[in-house]
């Protein structure tokens, strides 16, 4: 069938992300550090699908894992991840909502999408990315988090979108793999195979 929805992710497709930019800072405070004891951490996960408040983030992540940090200091080491939009890529979204139905989908937390949303703001003087498709959908917001199922069939049945007729786009295999369990057409979003790449025909 022909493509009808395009499903778009935000981190590593639309805005460049460099998670050891964060781990990084991260390890000036935090001894003995690693992925899987901070990004794997359930913190993060409670604060991407909402279920606690920034300031319950950082107040926690400072007791359980023993450190001294600012407020202001540990923002900075999680938004230090995030890259720039690249104006192209706002253009083809842009074009790409005039001729598909197109929706977000990203995992995200308060503090990274706050600023985001200055970013997006100052670079390309937009509040927001909602503006660029006809529905978002957001971790923190909704309370659940890719790869759960459970978050495509939301965006299925709140859209009413035929899964034949819907490309996700993604540069995590896990996600791309829910996706495709419910007949949804994906691809991978590779520094070699950009989003621009891959919708340059649509």
């Amino acid at each position: 069938m022909p493509v009808k929805n395009i499903i778009f992710d935000l981190g590593g497709v639309i805005i460049d992300i460099a998670p050891d930019l964060s781990l990084k800072e991260f390890s000036k405070h935090i001894n003995g550090l690693s992925e899987s004891n901070v990004y794997r951490h359930p913190l993060f996960h409670e604060l991407e699908t909402g279920k606690i408040t920034p300031l319950d983030f950082r107040n926690r992540l400072r007791t359980e894992l023993n450190i001294v940090i600012g407020d202001a200091l540990i923002d900075e080491c999680m938004i230090a991840m995030l890259g720039e939009i690249p104006v192209e890529r706002i253009r083809l979204l842009e074009k790409m909502k005039q001729r598909y139905h197109t929706l977000l989908l990203s995992n995200t937390n308060a503090i990274h999408y706050d600023a985001c949303s200055r970013y997006l703001l100052k670079a390309h003087g937009t509040a927001s990315f909602d503006s660029y498709f006809h529905k978002s959908y957001y971790s923190h917001v909704v309370g659940l988090r890719k790869p759960d199922v459970r978050l495509f069939e939301l965006v299925i049945q709140e859209n009413n979108l035929v899964p034949e007729e819907t490309l996700y786009l993604d540069d995590m295999g896990e996600n791309l793999k829910s996706a495709r369990s419910l007949g949804i057409n994906t691809i991978k979003v590779t520094p070699e195979n950009s989003v621009i790449d891959i919708l340059k025909d649509f």
